[in-house]
């Protein structure tokens, strides 16, 4: 027997991971208004908080309905649970549109892989600008770099630059789904081109020439700022994404 029809789908779950993937250090550095942004997703969970409250009454009417076999109460409460389903199921596609992810390893709420890639150049950068390749606790810049774009950018260690770039573009949407046939186009994130630099550094190391320590800071610092721009857009795009699912479970 149909003891809940008004679907449970709780969207303050969606805010914890938002919050939790915001990355508040990486979003200051990339200029986000951190502010802003939590005060749209406070909004957002009000919003769903009322939601959850509206879809327990509605099912704890039901329950009860159903107890004490009244018929015209049950026929009522299941239209009404049809009419908050429309609500939760268009908020829930409006969450996939807005807020997943994906590097092709996982599919995420908010953008924590681009964190992870800002987070590799920055400690990236900083070893090179101690001079330091190789670190004794993994903290070098070859022990940081061959991590980026989701560990792909490894091929280019092991294999040479042909390999890896004809490995990491396979992850770029925009090169090899330009037309959107596939789905995920606008859920991938982008991908971080600089594995013919690493490529650079680590066959220098290895055959013991000068390595251009500054001179690769700096390629990777130009990239640092387009993915400090990306983590600025899809910022941007969450709180748009934020006020548009927080309308569509109030009826505004």
């Amino acid at each position: 027997m149909d003891k809940t029809p008004a679907l449970e789908l709780d969207f303050t779950s969606t805010c914890d991971t938002l919050l939790e993937n915001l990355g508040e250090e990486t979003a200051k550095q990339a200029g986000v208004d951190i502010k802003a942004y939590k005060e749209e997703l406070e909004k957002l969970r009000s919003a769903a908080e009322q939601h959850n409250e509206e879809i327990k009454r509605i099912n704890d009417a039901y329950e009860k309905a159903v107890l004490e076999e009244d018929t015209d109460a049950i026929k009522d409460l299941r239209i009404e649970g049809k009419e908050l389903n429309h609500v939760s199921s268009k908020a829930f596609k409006e969450v996939q549109k807005r807020f997943l992810k994906t590097d092709d390893c996982d599919v995420y709420i908010g953008h924590p892989n681009v964190n992870t890639n800002a987070d590799i150049l920055q400690k990236t950068i900083k070893a090179l600008d101690e001079k330091v390749l190789w670190g004794e606790e993994g903290d070098g810049a070859l022990d940081y770099v061959f991590s980026l774009n989701a560990y792909h950018d490894w091929t280019y260690y092991y294999f040479g630059k042909k390999v890896g770039y004809d490995t990491v573009i396979q992850y770029d949407q925009e090169k090899v789904n330009p037309d959107d046939l596939f789905w995920g186009k606008d859920m991938q994130i982008p991908v971080v081109y600089v594995g013919d630099t690493s490529y650079d550094l680590y066959m220098a190391d290895m055959d013991g020439k000068d390595v251009d320590y500054e001179g690769a800071s700096e390629i990777y610092t130009k990239v640092l700022e387009d993915v400090l721009s990306t983590v600025k857009a899809y910022c941007a795009d969450e709180i748009e994404g934020m006020n548009t699912v927080e309308n569509i479970l109030t009826g505004k």
